[in-house]
């Protein structure tokens, strides 16, 4: 069986910590192209990347959002002709065995693999309160909008297959990104599974820098529901 070129992208923002524990070991992995796609740091981030080897750097000159880091990276991809597409958050810990469980799905026969930081995980308890509620609703709307029974929405640590992608028409700056990858999935008839992910220290970050994340995300989610009708999937 011939082996699938795979891009692994890391949309970041202000993680030296990522860049100097995480990044040398990444770098490291065989038959995955790296891919940094730094969204307008200002601490020092930039640097760091310079002295990292066996990576790609793409560089935002301002913060234009999540989604845009986002799709910077799948352009990149597209334009390299890569067949998958693994997505790291730079805040969860021991991201190489992430990556090695979601190729395992997606070798299984999955388009979409997303690790959960909340699927069995024991520290749920020690959350945040106030993120724990906002992404257990985020993931009953995606419930009642497309069947799929999602715990972890927004989480950042994902991997899809390239011809999966393709129909997707993923437009959101922010995280509500995400949420539309999860609607248009379903309404694209993708195969998906949620995993555990091997660390749950990143959960809640992605809601920093929203006045108001649940009025936000639904209302993405409302738009989603009318432009990919659950009905109209095969």
């Amino acid at each position: 069986m011939t082996k699938k070129k795979t891009i692994c992208i890391v949309p970041l923002l202000n993680s030296g910590a990522f860049v100097r524990n995480e990044l040398p070991l990444l770098g490291e992995l065989e038959d995955i192209d790296m891919v940094i796609v730094d969204d307008g740091s200002t601490d020092g981030t930039l640097d760091l990347l310079e002295e990292v080897e066996g990576i790609i750097s793409i560089l935002h000159e301002v913060t234009l959002g999540y989604g845009s880091a986002l799709n910077t990276g799948f352009d990149y991809a597209r334009d390299h002709a890569h067949e998958r597409i693994i997505v790291l958050n730079p805040d969860n810990d021991n991201p190489a065995e992430d990556i090695k469980v979601m190729v395992e799905n997606l070798d299984y026969g999955y388009d979409l693999v997303s690790c959960s930081r909340v699927l069995e995980n024991k520290m749920t308890e020690s959350m945040d309160s106030g993120a724990l509620n906002i992404t257990t609703g985020l993931g009953k709307k995606i419930t009642e909008i497309t069947g799929l029974d999602i715990t972890d929405p927004l989480s950042g640590i994902f991997a899809i297959e390239m011809q999966a992608l393709e129909p997707m028409d993923l437009t959101d700056e922010t995280h509500g990104f995400l949420l539309q990858m999860w609607v248009q999935s379903a309404h694209f008839n993708l195969t998906s599974i949620e995993i555990p992910a091997t660390s749950g220290d990143s959960f809640g970050f992605e809601l920093e820098g929203y006045e108001d994340p649940l009025g936000l995300f639904l209302a993405i989610l409302e738009t989603e529901k009318y432009l990919y009708p659950e009905e109209t999937i095969n």
